[in-house]
């Protein structure tokens, strides 16, 4: 048998059970790439590490526990304290999830992947949360790029319902050019978002969904930038 330890003398186990949440939450948000494209900007253009962005969100979302993040956190704590064993293998069962127009879904879950579903199926929500948190935390953030910059972003998330749609958003620089020069430029731009996966069957959407979503690649994997003739600037944050 193993024996799994829980707490230590300077590691009580309460907060030995929010170490290992946090833990799930980095896999969520940044593995599997829902934050990644905001971080690495921030930490570039910024000078914002990854643990003063992470672990951040991470105290924030615990002291709004009826935020997006701060729920599904909530949720993953009081199974590891009421699962141990789970400690181990990082499993969750299955958990039901409410969408914003009052639809549930019943899925097994990982506990890296319930985190990164709730946001996902709530990004609205999620991406709203994180704009109020990063403004409060980082008060000298330039709000017009960072605003932008988290459009961009969360266009990059696919919900069961648009795995076959194609959609086209507007961004007041261009973020594809920077992905490539890590120079920001302020030009209006559109790009077409596309799923590789093109689900013409929409009661098959969700569980192709969840199938994807569990394999740490459910993300608008085609992005195209449209013609513009629009007036580039160079943009220094």
């Amino acid at each position: 048998s193993i024996e799994l330890i829980v707490a230590t003398d300077t590691l009580p186990h309460h907060d030995f059970l929010w170490m290992n949440v946090y833990i799930e939450m980095i896999f969520a948000l940044h593995s599997q790439k829902l934050l990644q494209f905001c971080t690495s900007f921030l930490k570039d253009q910024y000078n914002i590490s990854l643990h003063d962005f992470y672990f951040g969100l991470f105290e924030y979302s615990k002291n709004n526990s009826t935020s997006i993040l701060g729920a599904s956190l909530k949720d993953v704590f009081d199974h590891f304290k009421n699962n141990l064993v789970d400690l181990e293998t990082r499993y969750m069962g299955v958990r039901e999830i409410r969408t914003p127009s009052g639809d549930t879904t019943k899925v097994k879950f990982y506990m890296k992947d319930y985190i990164n579903t709730y946001c996902i199926i709530n990004s609205n929500d999620f991406f709203q949360e994180l704009q109020e948190y990063l403004f409060e935390a980082f008060p000298f953030l330039d709000q017009v790029v960072t605003l932008d910059l988290l459009k961009f972003q969360q266009a990059f998330v696919l919900k069961p319902a648009n795995l076959s749609e194609v959609k086209i958003s507007e961004f007041q620089y261009n973020w594809l050019e920077f992905e490539q020069s890590k120079e920001l430029k302020r030009s209006v731009t559109q790009i077409k978002f596309s799923s590789p996966w093109q689900i013409k069957s929409p009661e098959k959407s969700s569980q192709i969904f969840i199938k994807l979503k569990n394999s740490g690649i459910a993300q608008a994997g085609l992005k195209e930038k449209l013609p513009s003739t629009n007036k580039t600037e160079h943009v220094t944050p």
